[in-house]
């Protein structure tokens, strides 16, 4: 089941990569001050895109899928339009501070840890000509990598998975 989404949603990024501005025009820079909400997780964002890239910055709070866990997450990242649409598909990555706390780790001996993070994010524009309101629907995965434990426990580290909606003012 997860291949065949990654296959659909590879195909509306393919498909939706050719779309050009029909009416208005994608300006050139904008700075979008936002919100991000997900399944298990909320996030604080700042945009500044041009026509065919973009830059960030994030700060994200998310439960883990694999585990039951808190994690933080603060971060640049850098990507591209596939398209100067008002509506456009976008890839980019990033990185971060991670902190990654297990809600019941300490009972099953598994260990906090915090250190660099590596995010790498897939998803669809829109409204990207309009004064106010953009939103993203998006999916992303953060990385652990240089952790290092915060409890005398052997480190566990496990990558997250964020699906959600981006609101950009």
């Amino acid at each position: 089941m997860r291949r065949g989404a990654t296959c659909g949603l590879l195909l509306v990024l393919a498909v939706s990569g050719g779309a050009r501005a029909q009416d208005d025009d994608v300006p050139q820079l904008r700075f979008w001050p936002g919100l991000g909400v997900g399944f298990l997780g909320l996030s604080l964002e700042l945009n500044v895109e041009g026509q065919r890239w973009y830059g960030g910055a994030q700060l994200a709070a998310a439960a883990s899928y694999s585990r039951l866990a808190v994690n933080g997450y603060v971060g640049v990242r850098a990507g591209a339009f596939l398209s100067d649409a008002a509506a456009a598909p976008f890839v980019g990555a990033g990185v971060g501070y991670l902190y990654q706390n297990p809600l019941i780790g300490e009972e099953r001996g598994e260990a906090s840890s915090d250190g660099w993070g590596a995010s790498v994010e897939v998803g669809m524009a829109f409204r990207r000509d309009q004064r106010w309101f953009h939103p993203q629907l998006v999916a992303q995965a953060i990385v652990p990598f240089a952790q290092h434990t915060t409890s005398p426990f052997p480190p566990s580290y496990f990558p997250i998975f964020l699906i959600g909606v981006r609101l950009f003012f």
